[in-house]
């Protein structure tokens, strides 16, 4: 979908945690799923995604966004968002709840991924990438 939409973005992995750390200086390890920036180069969102099919699964994977929230205050608000996948997430006071707080709302599912792209800040990157996705 970024792609598509020529949203900047990376996709960090096990080969490039320390290039996203020194370039956005994101230290919540490891980091999101994926970082969006500008064309200044500047962290713009951040995105993590996680799927489950059981509830307290879900519960465990919902102290990483509370990690990634203090990540997203500590770098002057930088808008975290999720997809969640499962039916773990129907576990909503321990789980899901506290995503949602986190977030502040932008949770995405598959079904309505293609809605994230009307939330702050993708309107304005929409357009913005080269034809290639942006890597490091």
């Amino acid at each position: 979908m970024f792609t598509e939409q020529r949203v900047p973005f990376i996709r960090t992995g096990s080969h490039n945690q320390a290039e996203v750390a020194e370039r956005f200086e994101v230290r919540v390890t490891p980091a999101p799923d994926f970082v969006i920036f500008d064309d200044a180069g500047a962290l713009r969102a951040m995105l993590e995604c996680k799927g489950t099919n059981n509830g307290g699964t879900a519960r465990d994977k919902a102290l990483r966004f509370a990690r990634l929230h203090a990540e997203s205050v500590r770098l002057g608000g930088v808008p975290l968002l999720a997809v969640l996948g499962g039916i773990g997430w129907a576990r909503i006071n321990d789980a899901l709840g506290p995503v949602v707080r986190d977030t502040e709302g932008r949770v995405f599912t598959l079904s309505t991924l293609n809605s994230m792209l009307d939330v702050a800040p993708f309107p304005s990157l929409i357009g913005t990438a080269g034809p290639a996705p942006a890597s490091l």
